[in-house]
């Protein structure tokens, strides 16, 4: 058995997963033994979209590598409200998935009877540690340029989506070839984690800003009058 942020590198150095997903546990903890028993991944939308095929990939590497079974389930309804709901209200012991898209934070927005809150409900930062232990970040994702760099995640950047980006020594652009896309992941993982470059700032931003607004002096006198 393995810790989970383990069994998730393993999968997805040999799984290419799309760019704009999701990956989400309700908050809470899993016990180092984990997985002790099947894992139950979440598909908030109907069969045949894009969720449903990467969802349905992933849920088999997981089970070659896990020697647990993850079971792809979907559940549509609701622009994925409703399957995303389901497991912001599961227990929290990690053995309930949801792979979403942008949706989980949109419709928020846009919805006001939204029955969760992504924030509280579901633990954003495995996405982050997930990126901290990959093998390889696969896709057209901003975060293997921005947050890629910073964390030093191998990155194989695919398309012109992020073009006019700085980029760091993670990164490595390719086209849609599937030979380019292969041998790219392949000096990758040869490589290993390159070092962190601080492109896109060092994480210590807001404590310099705060300081600036600290020691400020306070020119403009404003009154309100009613």
């Amino acid at each position: 058995m393995t810790d989970p942020v383990t069994w998730f590198r393993r999968a997805l150095s040999s799984a290419l997963v799309g760019s704009a997903l999701v990956l989400a546990v309700p908050a809470g903890g899993q016990a180092q033994t984990y997985p002790a028993k099947p894992v139950r991944l979440v598909l908030p939308y109907a069969p045949g979209g894009i969720i449903d095929y990467v969802g349905r990939t992933l849920a088999q590497k997981l089970t070659e590598n896990l020697g647990q079974p993850v079971v792809a389930e979907n559940r549509p309804g609701g622009g994925g409200v409703l399957g995303t709901d389901s497991v912001a209200r599961s227990a929290p012991d990690g053995y309930t998935l949801v792979l979403m898209d942008p949706a989980i934070v949109i419709n928020p927005t846009l919805q006001a009877d939204v029955p969760y809150d992504v924030f509280k409900n579901l633990q954003t930062d495995v996405y982050v540690r997930l990126m901290a232990r990959a093998a390889c970040l696969v896709g057209n994702s901003s975060s293997g340029i921005r947050e890629g760099a910073f964390i030093g995640t191998p990155t194989v950047n695919i398309g012109t989506r992020q073009m006019g980006r700085e980029r760091g020594h993670n990164v490595i652009d390719v086209g849609h070839d599937r030979k380019e896309i292969t041998d790219a992941i392949t000096t990758h993982i040869k490589r290993g984690k390159p070092k962190r470059d601080f492109l896109y700032g060092d994480g210590k931003a807001g404590m310099r800003i705060a300081d600036c607004l600290a020691q400020a002096a306070l020119t403009i006198e404003k009154r309100l009058t009613y």
